[in-house]
């Protein structure tokens, strides 16, 4: 319970939580506590878990769990803050890089983001029947869909008009051109062209 969100000498909440996905549901109560103060605060999860070799999530968990959990902290609006413990060593408390893999991936979720007005994406979870929504509705949708597949859009209220759809790998940076989405009633998007995890994006044709 973060106390202090009113508070004018606080300039961000950071919080641990070890739940599946970086703890998606928890940050997203978080973030909309700090909405209802009408004060903008990031809202940090900083001790998720810590990149190693296991394949689950939670401590010692690999790069693909660390990747998955770091996009799921964004799409409820939110950061992570990176760990490696790879080898079972902290390279986090001795100031050296280590060997994890994750770093080079997650460098690819903030050129994403720097692109895009993140600070005025509101989460939308409801907006789709798979995956995440973060979205400016009407002008930006980001869907991350963690299983990759495919997924259902409510683009209902949205001006009429297309919207261009890029599908983006967090693990190269790499993109895929997705043609134009036309902006009303429910759209599928995927099957995605990218296998694993992957991003929908939707942006106003102009």
């Amino acid at each position: 319970d973060f106390r202090f969100r009113k508070s004018p000498w606080a300039d961000y909440a950071m919080f641990q939580s070890w739940d599946e996905w970086g703890g998606y549901d928890y940050m997203l109560k978080n973030r909309r506590e700090q909405a209802e103060t009408g004060r903008a605060m990031p809202q940090v999860n900083e001790e998720y878990g810590y990149e190693g070799d296991a394949d689950r999530p939670g401590h010692g968990m690999n790069a693909d769990w660390v990747r998955r959990s770091h996009w799921t902290l964004a799409m409820a609006g939110g950061y992570g803050t990176y760990g490696d413990h790879s080898g079972g060593v902290a390279w986090f408390y001795m100031g050296e890089p280590g060997s994890g893999k994750a770093p080079a991936q997650l460098k690819h979720l903030r050129t994403f983001f720097e692109a895009l007005p993140f600070q005025d994406l509101e989460p939308k979870p409801q907006l789709v029947t798979q995956g995440y929504c973060l979205a400016q509705p009407g002008a930006v949708y980001v869907i991350y869909l963690p299983a990759g597949g495919e997924t259902q859009v409510n683009l209902f209220g949205a001006p009429a008009g297309k919207l261009r759809l890029e599908w983006f790998d967090p693990r190269t940076g790499a993109t895929v051109d997705g043609g134009t989405v036309e902006s009303r009633g429910r759209r599928k998007l995927g099957p995605a062209p990218i296998a694993g995890d992957v991003v929908a994006l939707l942006r106003r044709a102009n």
